[in-house]
């Protein structure tokens, strides 16, 4: 099993436009990346993990 944890600021509810965007790339590519693996026995497991401006 491979463990993907993707961390980024969360304020109010919200992120700016560039980790939005990140955010959208990152699950796409991983859901491909999870279908290629998944071939060979390797499970991906992906975990997003919002932070606030004190953790950041």
């Amino acid at each position: 099993t491979l463990e993907i944890e993707w961390k980024h600021l969360d304020k109010e509810g919200n992120t700016c436009i560039l980790c939005l965007d990140t955010g959208e790339e990152l699950n796409q590519l991983i859901g491909n990346l999870a279908n290629e693996c998944r071939l060979c026995g390797w499970d991906i497991k992906f975990k997003e993990t919002k932070l606030s401006e004190v953790d950041a």
